[in-house]
């Protein structure tokens, strides 16, 4: 009996000499193969390298979650192999090229009070903390550093278009999928208005962010974004150690969506700021 939920899709790929498993309802794939019952969300929405599937990290494949399925029940997925799966991740201890940091003053203030009583911090607030004290600004270079205004988040049902890789010659349709978005705001950079899309993480049992947390809320909203206005997506990581906030800012890079249908593999790492705040 087959225990592993991928197995037969493992299998088929091999067996088919493809680097693809497409796009098929990921519990009418479990019915129709005789597969243990899984769940979905934990099956195939994986937000870091950690939480994919141990067969599907041997094999070097990715999961993606495709949204609505159409012609079967609930929510579809699709596989693709690659040579290294860090084509799909951001790894920390390889992205975060700054060891050792610099400490980062905040001015006492009432307005800063409300972070310092708190026991616990949500990854929300700690953003904006992060752009209140005009540390996110000044690690990633805003004309005004402090961004005073509150950051708008999402979690909504979405559909467009992407490359599961670069290599692909076919799109597909991410079908009324939910897209969830961490923290979005415009600031000016290079005397330019810019739209910054965040994914923060404080989970320090995970190292990696998967690319398609940033990618999938650009291509969520870029349809209604003026082409004027750049896109940039940042994954924040901060977590607590020491009595001091650890913030590590990661500027990416993205191939502008609203030119062309792009891949998810298309997310690039593009600087590193690492600041110490002192509880």
């Amino acid at each position: 009996m087959k225990t592993n939920v991928f197995q037969t899709a493992v299998e088929w790929m091999k067996e088919n000499k493809s680097n693809l498993f497409p796009p098929v309802s990921f519990q009418d794939y479990l019915k129709k193969n005789g597969l243990p019952i899984a769940n979905t969300a934990a099956s195939i929405s994986v937000d870091s390298i950690e939480k994919l599937n141990p067969l599907l990290r041997f094999e070097q494949t990715m999961v993606f979650r495709l949204g609505a399925s159409d012609s079967g029940t609930g929510t579809q997925f699709a596989l693709r192999k690659v040579d290294d799966l860090r084509e799909y991740f951001l790894i920390d201890d390889e992205i975060f090229t700054d060891k050792s940091g610099s400490e980062f003053s905040i001015e006492e203030s009432s307005g800063l009070l409300a972070f310092k009583v708190l026991p616990y911090l949500s990854e929300t607030s700690l953003v904006n903390l992060g752009l209140a004290t005009g540390l996110i600004g000044r690690a990633l270079g805003l004309s005004d550093e402090k961004v005073s205004i509150t950051t708008a988040t999402c979690q909504a049902a979405f559909s467009f278009s992407l490359k599961l890789n670069s290599e692909d010659t076919t799109s597909y349709l991410h079908n009324r999928g939910q897209v969830e978005i961490d923290a979005m705001f415009v600031a000016e950079k290079n005397n330019r208005p810019t739209l910054f899309v965040m994914e923060a993480k404080s989970d320090t049992t995970h190292r990696s962010l998967a690319k398609h947390k940033l990618v999938y809320p650009i291509l969520a909203i870029s349809e209604s974004v003026s082409t004027e206005i750049p896109i940039i997506p940042v994954y924040l990581k901060v977590f607590e150690a020491d009595n001091f906030w650890h913030f590590h800012i990661i500027e990416c890079s993205f191939p502008d969506p609203r030119n062309s249908i792009r891949a998810i593999n298309d997310l690039r790492p593009k600087s590193h700021t690492y600041f110490r705040v002192r509880q």
